[in-house]
């Protein structure tokens, strides 16, 4: 039996909530295989990591490891990439991920792809990296936007997409980006969109009305207001949410083809 629900009392004076383990792993790999497509073979292993855990609303986060013996405190607020440090950034990490919801229901990014975009990148100039080093673990490359890419990715977040199959995978992922950065400018983006997904209906429609009465031409132009009119819908009871009635309900001329 874990020691750490009996840990959990002593460290923190309640019993824990829940209890959770997983199973230790080691990665039978060549060199560099893992992230080319190669071939690894994951074997677990009978040490555990267990977990005793309890709730609270405050927004602190106090972990204590039986094997380092020592607790940490953490502002869950200062949680991000590269903070906190040492064995704490394991606990705190998970907590952060979580609370970045909605990413990975708008895309997922193979690791396989995720170096192949790194580099076209950094090629571009786009962004720099420099190589961390912490404790005794191999070093590992941190990444940041140059000035030339802060500049490209501002301008590529603040306009409206420009085919309306982009709608709800590039333009989510504007609108997942500027509500953390600039909600300002999120509605304004939204605002936009909205506009010119109204024009593409309004452009569509007139097509289907000068379309024979059957066959297949009628059948995609059809299909394609529908889906439109479904977008429009799904767009504007955002806008009311985010409070804008007015761009929720007006549709003028836009840029969508």
């Amino acid at each position: 039996m874990t020691r750490a629900p009996g840990i959990h009392l002593e460290v923190f004076g309640r019993p824990p909530k829940g209890l959770w383990s997983a199973p230790g792993r080691v990665n039978l790999i060549g060199e560099h295989t893992d992230y080319n497509d190669g071939l690894v073979l994951p074997i677990a292993l009978p040490h555990r990591t267990y977990a005793a855990c309890s709730p609270r609303a405050d927004g602190l986060l106090r972990v204590y490891s039986a094997q380092a013996g020592a607790t940490v405190e953490v502002d869950l607020a200062t949680v991000g990439p590269g903070s906190p440090t040492g064995w704490t950034a394991y606990v705190a990490g998970v907590l952060w991920a979580l609370e970045q919801d909605g990413l990975p229901d708008v895309t997922r990014i193979e690791e396989n792809l995720l170096y192949s975009y790194l580099k076209t990148l950094d090629r571009r100039g786009l962004i720099t990296g420099h190589e961390v080093r912490v404790g005794a673990y191999p070093p590992r490359r941190v990444f940041e936007l140059t000035e030339t890419g802060v500049a490209a990715v501002d301008g590529w977040l603040r306009q409206p997409v420009d085919r309306l199959r982009e709608v709800r995978l590039e333009f989510m992922l504007k609108l997942y980006f500027l509500h953390r950065l600039d909600p300002g400018a999120e509605k304004v983006l939204l605002g936009q969109q909205i506009e010119a997904v109204g024009a593409y209906i309004g452009r569509a429609a007139a097509r289907l009305s000068g379309a024979p009465a059957q066959g297949f031409e009628r059948l995609v132009l059809g299909s394609k207001v529908t889906a439109a009119e479904a977008t429009l819908t799904w767009l504007r009871a955002y806008a009311r949410e985010l409070g804008l009635p007015a761009a929720a309900d007006h549709a003028r001329p836009g840029a969508v083809q």
